[in-house]
């Protein structure tokens, strides 16, 4: 009894790592699976590539916005797809200083294939969230709550 109520708090607890396990998992399994049908887009910035495909030519800044993310992430993940051959750089006419990322010929085919792939994706997220409840809504809801009330404001109702 004591075991579960272990496991228990620790997956509560410790809830950052267990939903990092989950993306490194998820992660893992589908760069196999795009691999097997030869693509090379880097999991985790497969929504990156769909916005630069929808975008661009896009800033960092532009690309960040557009996914609810930082700036800085986008300016470690791009340099990552430019050095893949998915990604290019061009000047920004309107600001020589700044930079504007574009697919090349090789991303445009890669995100098509990532596409193509994308209604088998659903079927596999559709079966195990049949399995499991819908992740999706619970994570996100999870994140709202969160943002909605921080984990600070919950400490002082808890008894510390």
């Amino acid at each position: 009894m004591v075991s579960n109520y272990r496991n228990t708090f620790a997956d509560r607890h410790f809830l950052g790592r267990l939903s990092e396990e989950l993306s490194d998992l998820i992660a893992q399994q589908s760069r196999e699976l795009m691999v097997d049908r030869g693509i090379v887009i880097p999991p985790k910035s497969c929504s990156l590539m769909v916005a630069i495909d929808r975008h661009q030519p896009a800033s960092a800044r532009m690309l960040a916005d557009a996914l609810g993310r930082s700036h800085q992430l986008m300016s470690q993940k791009l340099p990552k797809l430019v050095g893949l051959d998915l990604v290019e750089t061009i000047a920004d006419p309107n600001d020589g200083r700044a930079k504007l990322y574009r697919l090349t010929a090789h991303g445009e085919a890669q995100i098509a294939s990532f596409r193509h792939l994308q209604p088998h994706l659903e079927r596999i997220y559709i079966e195990l969230f049949e399995e499991v409840g819908d992740l999706s809504a619970i994570l996100r809801a999870a994140v709202d709550a969160l943002e909605k009330r921080p984990l600070r404001d919950r400490a002082s109702a808890a008894v510390c």
